[in-house]
């Protein structure tokens, strides 16, 4: 039997994360989890992945935002492991106020640097060495809606500065591991909201009434955690550079800027 490949995914203990952890955990992948101060939520979901599909679960303290914090981390699970495969950046904060550009305070605008553009070279810098040696290797990141060619995000721009940032990273990666069998690419989620975040797209549907069946279904967790899946695959080696949008044919940039 093949020994299955070894998933790190950070800020898994709850949201988005969570939902990719269960989806690659049903997959077969074993997981290496992630997470900062959520410990107790980390646990239980390590178990309930651990009695469900017999994977093999792993969890690991630490700020990806603090480089010791990641170089420590990366090395226990290679460690545990013995090996780690894909690497799923999925820990970046948000501030949900709006907050023009010039108004951020300083620390604001470095706790968004930190958190959402350093932590991934942080991760970078310790994952993808043991990959290139290996010769295989999967690199995803989380974005948000028209990244690739927005100009610009009112109100958002410390969180936009940071992720534009990693869009680019990405798209480097890509070129400058193109004869490595190592891909990297950015998923783009549209306005998930917070519970349909561990929601499964079949709890969707049932939401949908039988007056509104013909109306399109809310996103979730789980439309994000299916095409982080499928990039993780061996036969998806094609498939780097890539910004995936994953906004349902909306434009949720604008219906930002309108307050919907």
């Amino acid at each position: 039997m093949t020994e299955a490949k070894v998933a790190l995914i950070t800020g898994s203990s709850r949201g988005i994360g969570k939902q990719i952890a269960r989806t690659l955990a049903h997959a077969g992948y074993a997981l290496a989890l992630n997470y900062h101060n959520n410990r107790e939520e980390a646990l239980d979901l390590a178990q309930e992945l651990s009695t469900v599909t017999h994977a093999n679960i792993q969890l690991y303290q630490g700020d990806v935002s603090v480089e010791t914090d990641v170089n420590t981390m990366i090395t226990k699970i290679q460690n545990d492991f013995g090996h780690l495969d894909i690497l799923i950046a999925n820990a970046g904060p948000f501030i949900h106020e709006n907050i023009k550009l010039k108004d951020y305070s300083t620390a604001q605008w470095h706790e968004m640097i930190a958190t959402n553009l350093d932590s991934f070279f942080y991760l970078i810098k310790a994952t993808l060495p043991a990959m290139e040696q290996q010769k295989w290797g999967r690199i995803i990141a989380l974005g948000y809606d028209q990244i690739e060619r927005l100009s610009g995000w009112s109100m958002r721009g410390a969180y936009a500065a940071a992720k534009t940032g990693v869009a680019t990273a990405i798209r480097t990666l890509a070129t400058e591991e193109s004869n490595t069998n190592i891909t990297a690419n950015m998923v783009c989620p549209g306005d998930i909201k917070a519970l349909a975040k561990e929601a499964t797209i079949d709890s969707a549907r049932q939401q949908l009434t039988t007056f509104a069946i013909n109306d399109k279904r809310k996103a979730t967790g789980e439309d994000v955690a299916r095409v982080i899946a499928f990039l993780c695959a061996d036969d998806s080696d094609y498939l780097t550079g890539n910004i995936i949008n994953l906004s349902g044919g909306e434009n949720i940039i604008a219906r930002k800027h309108d307050g919907i």
